[in-house]
């Protein structure tokens, strides 16, 4: 795990920092499947910071990433993880699913998430992790990893 890595809440005023590192990490991705229109990407990340649990990522306490999961009765579902580009490949990513496979078998459910078809970094990655695909659609892929 990255030295000094740790996870809180955000507050108000890291909302633009959130979006705009949203942006920067899945506008690749999800521009191809659905379009990009600026407004409703910021209306749907806002509408959905009240929704399950947020947490920025902090290294040595500079804001690095986020990360989005929802615990349900049936699983722990992994919404989003964006590691901000300039601090990709340091294993920021690693760390956080580690933390989450490990909340998930406390927990006794499974760990699911949903990746974009056109994202096949992640789908990879996720993968190598030993997660299996479970369904998939013309713009998503469903994957779960059973603990």
């Amino acid at each position: 795990m990255p030295a000094h890595l740790t996870l809180h809440p955000p507050a108000q005023p890291d909302a633009a920092w959130l979006f705009d590192t949203y942006r920067d990490c899945m506008r690749e991705y999800v521009e191809p499947e659905y379009g990009w229109d600026e407004a409703r990407q910021r209306n749907g990340l806002t509408n959905s910071l009240t929704q399950g649990v947020w947490r920025i990522l902090l290294l040595d306490d500079v804001r690095c990433g986020f990360v989005h999961w929802e615990n349900t009765p049936e699983d722990i579902t992994l919404k989003l993880i964006c590691i901000a580009p300039a601090m990709q490949r340091k294993r920021i990513g690693s760390a956080v699913l580690d933390r989450l496979e490990n909340h998930a078998r406390t927990s006794g459910k499974p760990l699911c998430l949903k990746a974009l078809a056109t994202n096949q970094i992640a789908y990879s990655w996720y993968r190598r992790r030993g997660f299996v695909e479970i369904q998939r659609d013309a713009h998503t892929r469903t994957l779960i990893y059973h603990v």
